[in-house]
């Protein structure tokens, strides 16, 4: 038990970190009441999950944010159309800046990278 106990643990690092590079890109779409995202899958690994974060980064929004967890049955599931809204910034009323990144991968072979 002790000796299959320390077997997993040597291995599960393997799991979460067997990327030397990020396995997917993220684009970022709004129209300017909602932001869409696609992750695009630069593995030949099929993704069954994932996590994105966006961080508002003005108008009085700066501390506020958006995440999405995401489960993947079919190809199609990697577009998310109006995931997040995009508030407006509070002095000026255009919609606020923002950033967003995928946080979180999970493969079907049980893989899972996550983000530094």
């Amino acid at each position: 038990m002790k000796l299959a106990l320390a077997m997993l643990l040597l291995a599960a690092p393997a799991f979460v970190c067997a990327f030397d590079t990020e396995p997917v890109s993220l684009k970022t779409t709004d129209d300017g009441a909602t932001i869409s995202y696609l992750v695009v899958n630069k593995t030949s690994q099929n993704i069954v999950g994932f996590e994105v974060s966006t961080r508002y980064l003005n108008g009085g929004f700066e501390n506020l944010g958006c995440s999405l967890s995401v489960t993947v049955k079919s190809p199609s599931d990697l577009n998310i159309p109006g995931g997040c809204s995009l508030p407006k910034d509070q002095t000026t009323g255009k919609p606020v800046r923002y950033k967003s990144r995928v946080t979180e991968v999970r493969f079907a072979d049980g893989q899972k990278w996550t983000a530094p």
